[in-house]
């Protein structure tokens, strides 16, 4: 497969045409190399949502008992609309080649959970020049869409609730 994938010598004509034809019929072509076929967008992607996870190091993630739930949501929301949800991983460690995988994939948009993602990352997922929102960060003064926590508005509603039962220390 990889003599094929990478258009090495090595195997038949006949062969190397027919292991490309299975892999294009199953989805697989994003695996091929620019010189044996040039990536391009399948049909079924075009109803396809990719939610890609920026991690760094991946603690944040890990403490985070709604991720779960949220993820279930995303999935009911994007089936209701008729689209399926692309999950992708995406490090820091190998962002170049995951941007290139998320570039390859065909999705119509995405959402990138960016917990972790910094500012100084952010140009790299703009040059994608595909319409994303980002979840659970924001950058002022980016013009990029992006749904937060209202972690400020929820401590004040809880602190004020907790006063108006009487308590002093909290």
């Amino acid at each position: 497969l990889s003599l094929i994938a990478n258009n090495k010598p090595g195997i038949s004509e006949e062969t190397r045409k027919k292991v490309i034809s299975q892999l294009i019929e199953r989805g697989y072509d994003y695996i091929l190399n620019e010189n044996v076929l040039k990536p391009k967008v399948r049909e079924d992607s075009l109803k396809n949502v990719g939610f890609v996870i920026y991690r760094e190091t991946g603690d944040l993630l890990e403490n985070n008992s709604f991720f779960p739930l949220m993820m279930d949501g995303m999935e009911f929301a994007a089936r209701s609309h008729g689209y399926g949800l692309n999950y992708i991983n995406a490090y820091k460690t190998s962002l170049d080649a995951d941007l290139q995988y998320i570039r390859d994939s065909g999705c119509r948009g995405y959402v990138l959970f960016g917990t972790e993602l910094h500012r100084s990352d952010l140009d790299r997922f703009r040059s994608l020049d595909i319409p994303f929102v980002i979840l659970d960060n924001c950058f002022k003064g980016s013009e990029i869409s992006c749904v937060t926590v209202g972690n400020e508005e929820g401590i004040y509603a809880a602190v004020r609730y907790l006063t108006s039962l009487g308590h002093k220390k909290i």
